[in-house]
């Protein structure tokens, strides 16, 4: 559908598309099937001060000028003398999930770049394609930093050139959870 973009679509890569505020696809955000994970990346307004915290991802700010573009002060946040200001962008979203693997990986040291990917993806909110149109090729989900550090792993049939048939399982989502009940098939090649 969309062009795939590398190196964010290269094997053992975490490809990053970003999310506004309400789960919908950022306009600047690219899309493709090769994308794991959405995480919020914020929206710029059209009109006033460009990004609103309201609508962007809250980022420090540095003493120096911005991008030489005086409206951007005019959406900068102080706090105890450090500043703020909301911006937007991939280079937004991509670092929540850095963080958050981050965060994963200090708790479970041990884990391998393959079950860090798993959790990150297995623990993120689905995006509603009802609400948005694209929400197939946004990845698993929306990243949920909480989600990620609180869920249990599971096990996870990981598979290569299998096919698998499940069979009486009905669920919202792709995942098994607890207590439900499927039949697998498995024809390995």
């Amino acid at each position: 559908r969309y062009m795939i973009e590398y190196p964010a679509s290269m094997d053992n890569v975490i490809s990053v598309t970003s999310t506004k505020n309400n789960d919908r696809l950022a306009p600047y955000s690219t899309i493709n099937e090769k994308v794991d994970l959405s995480a919020p990346g914020g929206a710029f307004a059209t009109s006033g001060c460009k990004y609103p915290s309201s609508i962007a991802v809250l980022s420090t700010m540095s003493n120096g000028y911005i991008w030489n573009d005086p409206n951007l002060f005019s959406c900068q946040i102080t706090q105890n003398n450090d500043k703020y200001m909301g911006l937007s962008g991939t280079s937004m979203a991509t670092p929540m999930v850095a963080g958050v693997a981050g965060l994963l990986l200090s708790v479970h040291p041990g884990w391998s770049p393959a079950m860090l990917t798993a959790q990150l993806k297995y623990t993120s909110d689905i995006i509603n394609p009802v609400i948005e149109p694209n929400a197939q090729y946004m990845g698993e989900g929306r990243l949920n930093a909480f989600k990620a550090l609180t869920i249990n792993p599971i096990l996870r049939l990981m598979h290569k050139n299998t096919n698998i048939v499940v069979t009486n399982h009905i669920n919202v989502n792709p995942y098994f959870e607890p207590g439900e009940t499927a039949n697998f098939f498995f024809t390995l090649a």
